[in-house]
């Protein structure tokens, strides 16, 4: 079997004007817009680490991997950090944004997200005066864990009174980002004992058996260097767009977010027709839009 050169490919190529740069060597300027913005709203560990101290930053990422518990020191400078970050951006609020559990088939969006807003405003109750002046910050303790209510999840009225209480905690594995003004801070939702309110929750402590129990099986079987075992989760998501002039007049998908009543679509999965198609111009638009806001937010 010969060998194969691409030489005579790349010198056309060069004749043309082109070059054989990479895209991940080009300077910042020269790539689209949408791409150089990209994780430019996530506060990811990259940032984090230009602006906390390196043992803050290391301190962090031991108590996000094993749940060790962070100094007010160490937790007062990430959120002054998060605060000056954000604000940069335009962030006038913040956000614990979690996903608590539902009956299927709530809301357009079925399991949808809760989120509770607050602003950086607040008072000054360490002034003297009777009228206190407002201020603005952002403390460890609005980034790190917020209260609120929890009655009504999953079924709503299952607990007492004095047990609607719920807390949100900041889930330090997924990083903050900004949109529409707001600081949004990913969190699970637990109930005043401890009990699960949301689907992040037990997604969480799964993925801690699995790593302890892998570990454990490991050893078992004779391995003896591995420390972590890390699961990975490729979700797939298909959407259906429609124009909002039709969505309006369909009482079924506003209140169920998805079909109830109607006659079958145009195109079917009997062939092929949905498969490769032409891309209509305002299909193709909307996706731009799409990932070029998720892109700016570090998703993919």
């Amino acid at each position: 079997m010969g060998s194969h050169s691409d030489s005579s490919c790349f010198s056309c190529f060069s004749l043309l004007g082109g070059t054989r740069t990479s895209a991940t060597t080009l300077p910042l300027g020269a790539l689209p817009q949408a791409l150089a913005d990209l994780g430019k709203a996530q506060f990811d560990q990259t940032k984090m680490r230009k602006l906390v101290s390196e043992a803050t930053y290391t301190r962090f990422r031991q108590a996000a991997k094993n749940g060790e518990k962070l100094s007010k020191k160490d937790k007062t400078e990430i959120a002054n950090a998060m605060f000056k970050w954000a604000t940069k951006l335009g962030a006038c609020q913040f956000s614990h944004v979690f996903y608590p559990m539902r009956p299927a088939g709530v809301g357009v969006l079925g399991s949808s997200a809760g989120m509770k807003h607050d602003s950086f405003v607040s008072l000054d109750f360490g002034h003297l005066e009777n009228l206190k002046p407002l201020t603005v910050g952002f403390d460890a303790g609005q980034l790190f864990m917020g209260e609120t209510d929890g009655s009504s999840y999953p079924q709503g009225g299952l607990r007492g009174t004095h047990y609607a209480g719920a807390w949100t905690a900041w889930d330090m594995t997924s990083p903050p980002y900004v949109k529409d003004e707001t600081l949004f801070i990913p969190a699970v939702l637990v109930s005043q004992k401890g009990e699960a309110l949301d689907e992040k929750t037990p997604h969480l402590r799964s993925m801690d058996a699995i790593n302890r129990e892998g570990v454990r099986l490991l050893r078992l079987l004779g391995d003896t260097k591995t420390q972590e075992v890390v699961s990975n989760n490729g979700p797939e998501q298909e959407f259906f767009l429609i124009d909002r002039e039709y969505y309006v007049k369909r009482p079924d998908l506003i209140a169920c977010g998805r079909t109830v009543v109607g006659a079958p679509p145009p195109k079917g999965q009997e062939e092929c027709l949905n498969y490769f198609g032409t891309m209509a111009p305002k299909v193709k638009a909307v996706l731009v839009d799409f990932h070029t806001e998720m892109w700016k937010l570090g998703m993919s």
